[in-house]
């Protein structure tokens, strides 16, 4: 006698792939909520890039929630940067020394034509010159960077310079050509002319020209129009937790400085990695005061979805995950009792500020308040 064929054999061929099918995506679904859930329940200190640990402690100490340190420090982006610290290091210690490796392409440039000297491993104007013209005439991208792929280039092509090489002459730094552009002038004549009301409170307060503001902002930020390539808290998190001069020897592999030269570099970063922590503080105060506050999404069915995995899915996972009975339930209870945009704005009133908006971000899931208040004179 035969056993009835099971539901999936009489399906056939094609009822087994979409069976399959059905549950690899279950599987995906289930996985990817379990990674989501775990990712914001998991304990953060585990996530923390351990060059960090010591800086968040220490932040910790000075007076900042732990927990808000460890979900900020947890996140993807907050990887240390050893570059952050070796580019400023660097620059400081060519100025001061001179660097191994660029007198060492400037010798080599020199022996075949490219270069007029003097060898003194400093990256200046002229060397940067000899630098580009070498690369352009092996056909390479001629990036002015002195570093051991250029020796290594130099060594294995060494092109002699044509005959009758003839060397520019520099007058003024590159700084003072780049910044005094008639360009870089334009844009800081018309951002003082926007400004000119917000640049004078800012003069009667601290005292410093209207003239003189414009020129630092100009020089850092272009006034406004380029705030670097890199976010800034993890650079200056990677700034203030590079101190230790065992994370920077690295960089200095190929100089190896001797003991009063590495004694200076130890100085340099204390000091580079104490201001860093002062701006880090500064700026982590200043966004906590911003007013970011967690939120329910405004779109009606991305809301009712929301509050669904935030009040029946998050905690349960939460307590599953952690062995509690209380994980992020705290957070549910504070989102609901958070006032509504109306009420908050109203309370920001009654502290002074004028001009109450409010910015949506992820549809609402975050929301920022900002407002006005008038300088005490």
């Amino acid at each position: 006698m035969t056993a009835a064929p099971r539901r999936n054999e009489q399906a056939g061929p094609g009822g087994d792939l979409m069976q399959r099918t059905f549950r690899r995506t279950a599987c995906a679904l289930v996985l990817t909520v379990c990674l989501a859930g775990w990712a914001s329940v998991a304990p953060a200190a585990s996530l923390v890039d351990a060059t960090f640990e010591p800086l968040v402690r220490r932040l910790a100490a000075d007076g900042f929630s732990d927990t808000k340190l460890r979900r900020l420090f947890s996140r993807s982006e907050m990887a240390f940067s050893p570059k952050a610290m070796a580019d400023k290091l660097t620059a400081l210690y060519m100025a001061k020394y001179g660097l191994r490796i660029v007198a060492d392409v400037q010798t080599r440039l020199k022996d075949l034509g490219w270069f007029p000297g003097p060898v003194d491993g400093r990256l200046d104007r002229m060397t940067k010159w000899s630098i580009k013209a070498y690369l352009a005439a092996v056909a390479l991208p001629p990036l002015p960077e002195a570093n051991r792929a250029l020796l290594d280039e130099l060594e294995k092509n060494p092109k002699p310079a044509p005959p009758g090489l003839t060397f520019p002459t520099f007058t003024t730094a590159e700084v003072h050509e780049r910044m005094l552009s008639p360009e870089r002038l334009a844009e800081s004549r018309e951002f003082m002319a926007a400004n000119r009301e917000a640049l004078a409170r800012v003069r009667q307060r601290y005292g410093v020209p209207e003239e003189y503001l414009v020129a630092l902002l100009a020089v850092e930020t272009r006034v406004g129009r380029y705030l670097g390539d890199q976010v800034a808290l993890v650079n200056l998190a990677s700034l203030a937790a590079a101190e230790n001069p065992a994370v920077l020897a690295p960089a200095f592999d190929y100089e190896k400085p001797a003991p009063d030269r590495m004694a200076w570099l130890t100085r340099k970063a204390e000091e580079k990695g104490e201001w860093a922590y002062g701006e880090l503080k500064a700026l982590l105060r200043y966004a906590e005061a911003q007013g970011m506050e967690f939120g329910l999404p405004r779109p009606r069915l991305l809301a009712a979805a929301y509050r669904f995995y935030f009040a029946r899915i998050l905690p349960p996972l939460g307590n599953f995950l952690s062995r509690t009975d209380y994980a992020y339930s705290y957070l549910v209870t504070s989102v609901d009792a958070f006032p509504d945009d109306a009420t908050f704005c109203g309370q920001m009133a009654e502290a002074g500020f004028a001009d109450c908006r409010v910015t949506d971000l992820t549809f609402g899931v975050a929301r920022v308040f900002t407002g006005r208040k008038g300088l005490k004179k």
